[in-house]
């Protein structure tokens, strides 16, 4: 049995997701609800704290950009704070870079124009 904990702080401007435990087909149901419910609630500039994650499968990884295009598409940001070396190593091979976003710390950061230049060097 995996576990995985979410403390999410909302701050004026943005929201952070300290996520622990493992992200994987047995708890990514638990992520999907408290990310739906911050969308709803009109918060599309999120930060992930990923600093206590043992593991995330790849349906954490399909969650966690999912969510990001989400808010993109709403005119927010997601960013990903405290990777381990194989979660920098996946972002860097999906074309995301660090960067700094208004109103947030630095850290791994998931924007429009991100998404506009990695479709363009793809193409």
């Amino acid at each position: 049995m995996t576990d995985l904990f979410i403390r999410t702080i909302e701050c004026p401007g943005y929201s952070v997701l300290f996520v622990t435990g493992e992200l994987d087909v047995c708890t990514q149901h638990q992520a999907e609800q408290e990310l739906g419910r911050l969308s709803q609630e009109g918060h599309h500039c999120l930060v992930l704290d990923l600093s206590g994650l043992r593991f995330c499968d790849v349906g954490g990884l399909r969650l966690i950009l999912t969510s990001a295009h989400h808010c993109v598409r709403a005119g927010g940001y997601l960013q990903l704070r405290g990777m381990n070396r194989s979660l920098v190593r996946l972002a860097q091979l999906l074309f995301l870079r660090p960067e700094v976003a208004a109103l947030s710390p630095p850290g791994w950061v998931l924007a429009a124009d991100q998404y506009r230049d990695n479709v363009e060097a793809l193409a």
